[in-house]
């Protein structure tokens, strides 16, 4: 019978008390990377909101179309739409807020299609009131056949810098 060291019990140990990553970029990818295993890609129905409820609130999930600005998005979380001025359940890319935090999300949609990769971005812009808004998105392309990108999960969240 083979014996594990004491220090390798003792690693695992530590590893489930470390404190659970909060970064959403970093949450989503991690996720992306354990539901992909082997595969190119994980697929829409891979992604369980279930899982993720403690950030599935800032993200949405978008079906590429052509021509791209006729994508459409099929979940918006509630933080997300309320920051962005989505009134819709559903609606397309065409139909997003100027200068608002899915605008900015949602930007290098072509490239993750174009590509094939996760996206990370941060940045800022000044929204609608003149406010700078300091922001970190995040684009995963998702695949049922492996070769087509068929659904786009992205997430983000945002700072308001308050002018003193």
């Amino acid at each position: 019978m083979e014996h594990k060291p004491v220090i390798e019990h003792k690693r695992v140990a530590e590893q489930s008390a470390l404190p659970r990553e909060r970064r959403l970029n970093m949450r989503l990818m991690a996720f992306w990377w354990d539901k992909r295993a082997d595969r190119r890609f994980p697929s829409a129905k891979d992604f369980d909101p279930e899982e993720l409820s403690d950030v599935w609130t800032h993200c949405f999930t978008l079906e590429p179309q052509d021509p791209y600005e006729t994508s459409v998005f099929h979940y918006v979380g509630d933080s997300l739409a309320t920051i962005s001025g989505v009134t819709e359940p559903e609606f397309t890319v065409d139909k997003i807020r100027e200068n608002s935090l899915l605008d900015y999300a949602t930007r290098n949609v072509p490239e993750v299609l174009s590509q094939h990769v996760p996206v990370i971005r941060s940045g800022e812009f000044q929204n609608e009131e003149g406010e700078t808004v300091m922001y970190r998105s995040i684009l995963l392309p998702l695949s049922q056949d492996q070769a087509t990108i068929d659904c786009v999960v992205g997430g983000a969240r945002c700072k308001v810098k308050r002018s003193s």
